[in-house]
């Protein structure tokens, strides 16, 4: 399997491998950016999304990196117009995938909806996604861990929700067509809370139900 990631990824090259070859997997090429024969791309965590992107003003807490968004926009428009590479995005990553698909986001949702959740909390599976009916989650409600004050408002065209929190909130989607998958919470991190986090990593990377 190849892999690629973006060069302004928050987990290494050498993490990805361990937490990779902890799924079973060996023969792994994971590389960056742009390159040929790509079975998926990972967009992880890291700085705010620029709000512009998506029609608004910057908040007083968002913190961007443009020259990332610049590049993972490039990384994106190549991989999703000129590749079958299935395509992921992790926190941050799901963030700028749901802008890339036209979506929205709430920039700091503490301030627009007056809470933030704790970082290990409950959220919904939804069950007519990819994510419930090929990786069998039952119970539908899975404990996860997310460290944002951003998250997706509006979801992006052709994209469904797979993972709803307590508070409504969309905390996964997948496209139509399942190449999209994206996860706000972090699978990649060891959390013992997390107990289905690797049904969640062999999602996004595509893998058979463990």
């Amino acid at each position: 399997m190849k892999i690629a990631l973006s060069a302004y990824g928050m987990t290494s090259m050498q993490e990805w491998y361990k937490i990779l070859n902890f799924l079973g997997l060996r023969d792994l090429d994971i590389c960056v950016g742009i390159q040929q024969d790509v079975d998926v791309v990972i967009f992880d965590g890291g700085s705010d999304v620029i709000p512009e992107l998506y029609g608004e003003v910057k908040h007083k807490s968002t913190t961007c990196h443009p020259s990332r968004d610049e590049f993972e926009a490039f990384l994106f428009r190549h991989y999703y117009n000129n590749t079958n590479a299935r395509i992921s995005g992790i926190c941050r990553g799901s963030q700028f995938i749901n802008v890339m698909m036209l979506g929205t986001l709430y920039q700091n949702y503490s301030d627009q909806l007056g809470y933030m959740h704790s970082y290990n909390h409950l959220v919904q599976v939804t069950s007519n996604s990819i994510l419930c009916n090929r990786f069998l989650f039952h119970p539908f409600q899975i404990m996860v861990n997310s460290t944002h004050h951003q998250c997706v408002n509006k979801l992006g065209v052709g994209l469904i929700p797979t993972l709803i929190a307590l508070d409504n909130i969309t905390e996964g989607y997948e496209s139509i067509d399942g190449r999209i998958r994206c996860v706000q919470s972090h699978p990649e991190f060891t959390d013992n809370l997390y107990v289905d986090r690797l049904k969640v990593l062999s999602y996004l990377i595509g893998l058979d139900k463990l």
